[in-house]
Parts: C-alpha cells; sequence; structure tokens
C-alpha cells in the first residue's frame, strides 16, 4: 500500500489513494507502535471523494488540517492549485499556495443554543460539533476526565481559548476520539467563530497553537482556514493490507 505521510502544524495525517479501510485496520495504521502512526487517516478516491477517519477508527464529518494536506497531494499529483472536494456529500474548495502553504473554504459555522452541564462554553458546528470555551489562564487549564467523558458523550471537540490581541488568540485542543492534539483546523475555525460572534477580534486573525500559527479570514459568507503544510515522506507498506 503507498501511503504519504503529512503534517499541518504538527497535526498528523496518513493519506492514501482509492484504498477501503476497516475500523480495526485504522487503529492500527495509526498506531506507531503497531504501523506509521498519525492523528487520523484520509483517503481520496478518484482524487475528488474523502474519506476522513480518527485515530480511532471512527469516521469524522470534516478536518481543516486533513483537507489542507489533502490540498498539497492533489497538487503534487495533478499540478493544478485548485480543487473541490466531496467530504460526507458536502463540498469543500481547496487551494494550494506555495511550497508550505495551503488553503480550505468553509462555510460559516452554526452557533448552537444548546445548554452544557461542563462549564460556560459554546457549541459551533462546522460539520464537526465544537465545544468552545473562554479562559483567562490557557496553561493550567486541565484535560481532565471531565473533558474526555464530555467529548465522548457529545460527539465533539473542545478547544479552550484565551484572547491575546484584536488580531491574535490561542487555544488548546481536546479531539474526539484522540485526546489532546498540536493542532485542530475545524477547531481554530470554531474558535475564531466565537470570537468573531462576539466581537472580540478582527475579521483577519492569528490562532495560535501548540503545533504553529494558523491564519483566519471572516469573509462574512464563508471562512478561510490557511497555513503549513508538510509533506513528511512517501512510503509503501507490505502485509496483509
Amino acid at each position: 500500500m503507498i501511503f504519504y505521510k503529512y503534517e499541518a502544524t504538527q497535526n498528523d495525517f496518513i493519506l492514501t489513494l482509492d484504498k477501503e479501510f476497516n475500523e480495526t485496520q485504522i487503529k492500527d495504521l495509526c498506531n506507531v507502535h503497531k504501523k506509521i502512526g498519525a492523528d487520523g487517516l484520509i483517503n481520496i478516491n478518484n482524487l475528488k471523494e474523502v474519506t476522513i477517519y480518527n485515530q480511532d477508527g471512527s469516521k469524522a464529518n470534516m478536518c481543516g488540517n486533513g483537507l489542507r494536506c489533502v490540498a498539497h497531494l492533489l497538487h503534487k499529483l495533478t499540478n493544478k492549485d485548485k480543487h473541490t472536494v466531496v467530504v460526507n456529500n458536502k463540498e469543500y474548495e481547496l487551494a494550494y499556495l506555495d511550497n508550505n502553504n495551503a488553503m480550505v473554504k468553509i462555510d460559516v459555522p452554526i452557533f448552537i443554543n444548546k445548554k452544557s452541564n461542563l462549564s460556560d462554553g459554546y457549541f459551533v458546528d462546522t460539520n464537526n460539533l465544537h465545544f468552545v470555551i473562554l479562559v483567562d489562564n490557557l496553561e493550567t487549564f486541565k484535560f481532565d476526565d471531565r473533558i474526555s467523558d464530555f467529548s465522548k458523550n457529545n460527539h465533539c471537540n473542545v478547544e479552550i481559548i484565551t484572547i491575546i490581541s484584536n488580531n491574535e488568540f490561542k487555544i488548546r485542543v481536546y479531539e474526539y476520539g484522540v485526546g489532546e492534539t498540536s493542532s485542530c483546523g475545524s477547531g481554530a475555525i470554531a474558535s475564531f467563530y466565537v470570537l468573531r460572534k462576539f466581537n472580540l477580534i478582527s475579521e483577519n486573525a492569528s490562532c495560535i497553537l501548540k503545533g504553529g500559527t494558523l491564519k483566519l479570514v471572516d469573509k462574512n459568507d464563508y471562512f478561510l482556514l490557511n497555513g503549513n503544510v508538510n509533506l513528511v515522506y512517501k512510503g509503501e507498506l507490505i502485509d496483509e493490507l
């Protein structure tokens, strides 16, 4: 099996072409002690149909960083800068900007008016469900069992955010099916949307994560997510797959 190992602000993925996987295979491939190791796996059929898997074998509705990796790979395979892909019957426009940058266009998220017993926060739907919490001290916040259970029970990612300036904010991410990760593109979008909704940040902003910085733009009718992408290596796995 030919695969491409990618990372985007230290969110890493295995990308494959025209393959099918079951849950056990996904878990094994994403396990660094057994196979390749990654936060998730993304398969692309016919250079168009994209299926995104979490590390635990479950399917994700979308993944901002993962789709930026797809943009980079499709550029390498076709030499075209722009592509439209389909994830769960929804189209996403991707753009390859240069060797280190790729972008995804995302519809304006949906604010969900729903009560939570976890803490003061906001549910946001970016085609992935997120729960966004504003905190004063990002570093001392603990992703404990309450966060893990909340994420599992609500099938959502949890983002904690701190505003740094009018055009800069910082987040940490607890990702459903994975745990705390260095980056999450859709989580950055969800957090940015909440800050924009309450007029707490400008329409062009930088999101600082453990794995690096993502650039976000509010275009009123849609959002743009842009950041670094790195093809770590291309490999071949020879086994029962």
